[in-house]
């Protein structure tokens, strides 16, 4: 949804999508390898991403720090780059659920 958002002009608009994505990703990785109970929909804490998430290599630094821009809501230098990011984190967490 944030690529069409993007694409159509939307450009602040795109964001949110892409921050409940990668949020709903993330804690399908954390259940489905047992490093989370089911979250309800609250974000999974930074030390989870920072710390088991990291080590096993579910997410990388990059991906800590697209996630902290996502979770703080600013407006983004290169929206296009947000999306194009956000989506390549994606692919990988959806790898992730179905290793």
């Amino acid at each position: 949804m944030s690529g069409v958002l993007c694409a159509g002009g939307f450009v602040a608009e795109a964001s949110a999508p892409a921050h409940d994505a990668v949020e709903l990703a993330l804690a399908a990785v954390a259940v489905r390898h047992a490093l989370a109970a089911d979250t309800d929909g609250v974000p999974l804490p930074e030390s989870l991403l920072c710390g088991p998430m990291l080590v096993r290599s579910f997410v990388g630094q990059a991906d800590v720090d697209l996630i902290r821009r996502l979770r703080a809501g600013a407006e983004a230098p290169d929206p296009h780059a947000l999306v194009e990011q956000s989506g390549a984190l994606l692919r990988r967490l959806a790898d992730a659920v179905r290793a």
